[in-house]
Order: C-alpha cells, then structure tokens, then sequence
C-alpha cells in the first residue's frame, strides 16, 4: 500500500520514469535507496533489464549514480500531470522562437514578391505596370491590401486591348491573367448566345462569367461541343455568355525518316511547325515503315479561349 500510495503522490505532480539495463538489479536498487532516492513503479523485465520512476528532482541523482555503477539509462522522460509546464520552462526560448516565427511567416505570406502576367495580353505588360503602379500595386506591397476582383475590373476598363483579365494571389506571387480582345475595343459585349469548343481535348479549366456550363473540368469533349450556354433573364431577355475555357488539346504529327535513332529530329521538325504554341508534353512512337520508320510525334499543349 505504501508503495502505490508513493506513486499516485508523484503523479499528482512531474517525476522522471526510465529503463534500467545491466547485472545484479537488486544491488542497483538498494544502492539508491542508501543514497536517498525513492523509487516508484519498480518493475522487473527481465533479469537485467528493469523500468522505475523517480522523482524529478532526483533524476540527475539517478544518471550519477548509475554511470558510477556502469548501469545503462534508456527512454528516460519526465510524466506527471505538470509535466507539459515543465517542458514549457525548459524549452521558452524555443517555443518563443517558435511563435515569432510563425507570426513573421503569416506576415511574409501577406506581401506581394513578384507580380507575374500572363496569357495571350502579356505582350500589354508595361501598360498594366503603369496602370498597377498608379493604384499603389507593386513588389512588396500587401495582399491585404488589395481587392483582387475589383483590381481585374480596373484593370479591364482601362485596357481597351484586353477582353479578359483575372488577378490572383499564388504563394507571394501576383499573377495576372490577360487576353487580348479580338476586336481590340477592350469591352464585353455579351452577345454570344454559346460557347463551342475549337479543339477536342480535355477540359481543364472552366470559369463562367455569365452562363450555364455544360462541361465541368476533367471532361472531354469533341471540337464544335457546345460548352457554355446563354441563359435567359426574368424579364425574358438572353443574358449572353462571358466565360473562359482551357481545353488541354494532343495534336499528332508523322514524319517518315530514314534512320532508326531520329526521334530528336522528328521533335524538332514537330516544335518547327508549331512556333506559335509551346507544349507541355512531348511523347514520340516509332515504327517500322518498310526499309523506312514512322515517327509519331504527340504534343500536348493547353489552349485558353474567351467569349464575351
């Protein structure tokens, strides 16, 4: 009963629990308890092998005596219900250094490092530098300081070279979507009645403005499928369609050459003829072909379009 009593006194506050390896046990045990270390939760594992807990304020007690005694200490660690402020205590600088870092990195994630144009109006992009400039947009300024939709809006309505612009926050990166109208009057009509596609491949982006969507991402449709439908207003009218696709499009190219290691050839006669397209992926199949070979060549490459 003493003993159990013993153990629930230092659970009610923080005590040191470990593994003890090496001969004779019972010499160890009574060794500590000469010297004034009360032992807890003594346990035999084996016969050179035991667990026990002691108190926190013996434990350096306890690794003294047992490297005079050539015993090992194994799993040592503290317990107890205090035992969480404990290490709180011991480890404050650690946990200080810990908040100050999380605190700066939420802070860092809140400014602009790169602000990075893209898409068929990229060629505008000393125009939207000027424009972003005279809004107090530049490199290190604050996410959180900038409304997103109302930026592409500004941006839009003072570019009357560009049909479509999306502004959106990547990491510390600004990315800034444009397209360049095909008319070059820089304004949403709104009068297409549907969207169709102009290429089979897969959908892999979809952003409806105005519209009912017919496809969703992952789809894969047929050139002329009809993506985005006109909707038609309470009041009776057809609200046109505004929206943006990009469809991930495989184009596959054949060349009959004569040697049998020419696939580097066949992708550069490929890449020659699609200068105005950068693929993302590039796969080549080869085949005998009489005393000749055909080299298939696949380029993938994602195309964006917009109506509105």
């Amino acid at each position: 009963m003493r003993k159990n009593n013993g153990a629930r006194t230092i659970l009610s506050g923080i005590y040191a629990s470990c593994e003890i390896e090496g001969g004779n046990l019972d010499r160890f045990i009574n060794t500590l308890r000469v010297r004034g270390v009360n032992l807890y939760r003594v346990k035999k594992i084996s016969r050179v092998k035991m667990s026990l807990a002691v108190k926190r304020a013996d434990g350096k007690k306890l690794f003294a005596i047992a490297k005079e005694l050539c015993y090992n200490i194994k799993n040592f660690r503290y317990a107890g219900i205090l035992s969480p402020l404990y290490y709180l205590a011991k480890n404050l600088g650690v946990l200080i250094g810990a908040i100050i870092f999380c605190v700066g990195a939420v802070a860092f994630n809140d400014v602009v490092l790169s602000i990075d144009c893209y898409g068929t109006g990229a060629v505008l992009y000393r125009e939207v530098e000027e424009l972003l400039n005279e809004k107090g947009v530049c490199k290190f300024s604050r996410f959180s300081s900038i409304n997103l939709k109302e930026l592409s809006n500004t941006i839009l309505a003072n570019s009357p070279n560009l049909s479509f612009v999306e502004c959106q926050k990547s990491g510390n990166h600004l990315k800034i979507n444009l397209i360049l109208s095909q008319t070059a009057s820089g304004t949403l009509t709104g009068t297409c009645e549907k969207m169709v596609s102009a290429d089979s491949g897969e959908i892999v982006k979809i952003k409806v403005y105005r519209g009912l969507s017919k496809v969703s991402v992952g789809d894969l449709v047929e050139k002329g499928a009809v993506l985005v439908e006109a909707i038609q207003t309470d009041g009776g009218n057809i609200a046109g369609v505004i929206a943006l696709v990009t469809i991930r499009v495989t184009e596959n190219r054949e060349y009959l050459l004569d040697g049998d290691n020419a696939e580097g050839v066949a992708t550069a006669i490929a890449l020659t003829e699609s200068v105005n397209q950068e693929p993302i992926d590039i796969k080549v199949k080869k085949t005998k072909n009489g005393e000749k070979y055909l080299y298939t060549v696949s380029l993938v490459f994602e195309k964006t379009y917009f109506v509105g």
